[in-house]
């Protein structure tokens, strides 16, 4: 347990350099995902409705939404490879839910992703028109996959950084380290 002035010192010395403060980004997800806003509210004192709803938003619908067209145009470009194609999909896919999940969250390179695969798709107007979803509806996977673990970060790191229940809460929880 952390008092209210070790949590001011603590943020103090993190917003002067002297402190890094680590989340457990796959915690913080399911934090997010996984728990209803009553027990959210009696946790950490906010309802976090907008926080919990735009994550759960990606993760259970524009992910497996992207997941789901990436299968289906592979079957229109690919025929009969498709079968090669959908299982390194599924795959990949289940890898970098893993690697998204450790480590420093930043977006841009997903971002520049989903803008390659869309000037790709747009530019060339003679790509087969399953080929331009293919690629779309890739880059977007790859997009909602990492989206889900950096919204995690962010709002889990926003709040860390204003909210002391919060951060007692998750720093009790051994979801938040200080070096």
């Amino acid at each position: 347990m952390v008092t209210i002035d070790q949590y001011k010192e603590i943020i103090e010395k993190y917003n002067s350099g002297e402190h890094t403060i680590y989340l457990d980004l796959a915690g913080f997800r399911s934090f997010f995902t996984e728990t209803n806003s009553s027990d959210i509210k009696k946790n950490v004192g906010n309802f976090l409705k907008f926080e919990t709803f735009f994550i759960r938003l990606v993760m259970f619908f524009l992910e497996p939404l992207s997941l789901v067209f990436s299968i289906i145009s592979s079957i229109f470009v690919f025929n009969w490879f498709s079968f090669l194609v959908i299982p390194f999909i599924l795959f990949s896919w289940f890898i970098l839910k893993g690697k998204f999940s450790k480590g420093r969250q930043t977006i841009f390179f997903s971002v520049l992703l989903v803008v390659i695969g869309m000037l790709i798709s747009f530019y060339y107007n003679n790509i087969v028109f399953w080929l331009k979803i293919f690629i779309i509806s890739l880059s977007f996977l790859w997009l909602f996959t990492k989206l889900v673990y950096y919204l995690s970060f962010y709002f889990a790191f926003r709040l860390i950084r204003k909210n002391y229940i919060f951060f007692n809460f998750f720093y009790s929880n051994n979801m938040i380290w200080i070096k």
